[in-house]
């Protein structure tokens, strides 16, 4: 695998399709990318995104492999309002699962 930039999707808009089929429309907003240590060729994203609409911020995670060409999107997981993911983080600091 050549060297290749980390992914960096900054500014960029995503489409979340929903259950019913809608779409939503964001902007990635911010970004933490996290290379796997035992992986490097897989690097896993935290994505703040804004929804275009309403401004409401949220958290995305996925991650992505590199192959010869770049880095594709594997999979994503569900949206978190930040309020709800800062409640979890909160609750995951007090059970002792992070240590700050």
């Amino acid at each position: 695998m050549p060297d290749l930039a980390l992914p960096n999707n900054i500014g960029q808009s995503v489409a979340i399709e929903h259950k019913d089929g809608s779409r939503r429309y964001y902007t990635v907003i911010d970004e933490i990318v996290y290379i796997v240590p035992d992986s490097p060729n897989r690097v896993l994203c935290a994505q703040r995104l804004r929804y275009r609409k309403t401004n409401i911020t949220q958290i995305r995670f996925c991650y992505y492999l590199a192959d010869e060409v770049g880095w594709v999107l594997v999979q994503h997981t569900a949206c978190i309002p930040e309020p709800d993911f800062q409640a979890i983080v909160r609750e995951a600091i007090q059970r002792g699962w992070i240590e700050l």
